[in-house]
């Protein structure tokens, strides 16, 4: 009996440079703890079906030892030659490819995956070599590893922390390896997955989506976001997260605002997401507040992203902000800062949807500071337009305007018909502007001062000339002329009947 034992011992046990490598197709042998350039032996007796371990065997003789103890492809060819087995394992069930994967041996991979090792194995705490190859992002390997025809890409691990959840996929986001995450999307990963996580002592789930952002992968987050063609998770998800010391609830739209990813912003406002109206945490003079979705965007000149939240039916159009103009604290509507900033397109959109067109415009004229409506600012940037449709949405139009530079004051009407702006004109009059007002303008050379009526008929125009007269403008003013090289004044009537 002991004579036969040796004889199947001998058929087993083959000498090679590295010493004795046991042939077996079992999946797991016990690990012995070998560290490169150790000389201790290690044995141990090992019982197992259908195979008979020498006692003298060592692990640094396995396969998998040889790849731990820095063995190089040569080796790895040698032994396989020699029918060594690409299935033994350690104690940890970390097989060849295992180690391979870890030490990032991209030749003794694919060498292994040609000899038929398991591409699927899995280690004592259920890791596959592609659950180690994407979160230590071996790009290339990774994608050897997806050319095999069996490769299951949503195994998950039983990695304690994370609840026995983790596919390679999850691994990928977590570590930022966006290469990777595109890899696995395109073999099939499963972008529905769910990462179990605790919540204030709770168990709770995340989306993969909102795993990415919460780990501030934005890039990965944007992929996630672009690929909904294939069913990307949920854009509208919440995360927790951790702000100024306290924890919170937040979306993933007031995520991406909170950390200034406008791009990620734009992005999931064009793809629907619904939190448009979100409050977003912000620090105002050392405290704690909030600020609406739109607030911030405006706040931050992302004016393209406050035109498409205005645009998309963000409610808080007429949120009051903190800001700085010109070195002095203020409080100013959304609209008057849009109007600040002479952003006139978000302006219009705004009175179009409603805002409080009776706010003040912060102003500095003749080194003094002065509150001036919005309509005299919006006339005196020559933005005629939106001067127009605030009147038509009922904006006061009796106020009067300071001069930089001369201590004096003009009226909105009296601007207009300076700058022959005669459409705005005649809307000041028919909404009840006063007209009984002169205009000093240029005659021969000198200024000469004449009344509304006479400008407007000087310029021909004759439908705003019979309004006036129509409410009351006096028509027995005299208009100065120069006739036959001199200046003289005449009847306004006898002016008009001359042009």
């Amino acid at each position: 009996m002991l004579q036969k034992k040796e004889m199947l011992q001998k058929k087993i046990i083959w000498f090679i440079p590295y010493g004795l490598l046991t042939l077996t197709g079992c999946n797991k042998v016990m690990h012995h703890a070998a560290q490169p350039n150790e000389n201790k032996v290690h044995a141990k007796k090992i019982s197992m079906t259908n195979t008979v371990i020498n006692e003298r065997n060592t692990e640094r003789n396995t396969l998998y030892g040889i790849v731990f103890n820095g063995g190089g492809l040569v080796d790895i060819k040698r032994s396989l030659n020699s029918g060594a087995s690409v299935y033994e394992s350690d104690t940890d069930g970390w097989n060849a490819l295992h180690h391979a994967v870890a030490k990032d041996h991209l030749e003794i991979v694919a060498e292994l995956l040609d000899w038929g090792a398991d591409v699927n194995a899995l280690t004592n705490n259920n890791k596959t070599p592609l659950h180690l190859a994407t979160e230590n992002g071996r790009q290339k390997i990774v994608q050897i590893l997806l050319l095999s025809k069996n490769i299951q890409v949503d195994i998950t691990d039983a990695n304690a922390q994370y609840h026995n959840g983790m596919t390679a996929l999850c691994y990928a986001v977590y570590y930022g390896h966006l290469d990777i995450v595109k890899l696995l999307i395109d073999r099939g990963a499963d972008i529905h997955c769910v990462i179990p996580i605790r919540i204030e002592g709770r168990d709770s789930t995340i989306s993969l989506l909102g795993w990415a952002a919460t780990r501030r992968q934005w890039d990965i987050a944007k992929l996630l976001i672009e690929v909904i063609e294939k069913g990307a998770t949920d854009i509208n998800c919440m995360m927790p997260v951790t702000i100024n010391g306290r924890d919170s609830i937040i979306s993933l739209l007031g995520w991406a605002a909170y950390n200034q990813q406008w791009d990620l912003v734009k992005l999931l406002i064009e793809r629907g997401a619904t939190d448009i109206n979100c409050m977003i945490p912000i620090t105002i003079e050392g405290r704690d507040s909030t600020i609406s979705l739109l607030g911030m965007a405006v706040t931050r000149e992302q004016w393209d992203i406050a035109k498409l939240l205005i645009e998309k039916g963000a409610t808080d159009i007429n949120c009051m902000m903190p800001i700085t103009i010109k070195g002095r604290d203020s409080i100013i509507s959304l609209l008057g800062w849009a109007a600040y900033n002479r952003q006139w397109d978000i302006v219009k959109l705004l009175i179009e949807r409603g805002a409080n067109i009776n706010c003040l415009m912060p102003t500095k004229i003749d080194e003094r500071y002065t509150d001036m409506p919005l309509l005299g600012w919006a006339a005196t940037r020559g933005q005629w337009d939106i001067a127009k449709l605030l009147i038509e949405r009922g904006a006061d139009i009796n106020f009067v305007i300071p001069i930089d530079g001369r201590d004096s004051i003009i009226s909105l009407l009296e601007l207009s018909a300076y700058n022959q702006q005669w459409d705005l004109a005649k809307l000041l009059i028919e909404k009840g502007a006063d007209i009984n007002f002169s205009i000093t303008v240029e005659i021969g050379g000198r200024d000469r001062t004449i009344p509304l009526l006479g400008v407007v008929t000087c310029r021909k125009q004759w439908d705003i000339a019979n309004l006036l007269i129509e409410r009351g403008a006096d028509i027995n003013c005299l208009m100065p002329i120069i006739r036959d090289g001199k200046d003289i004044d005449i009847p306004l009537l006898e002016f008009m009947y001359e042009s």
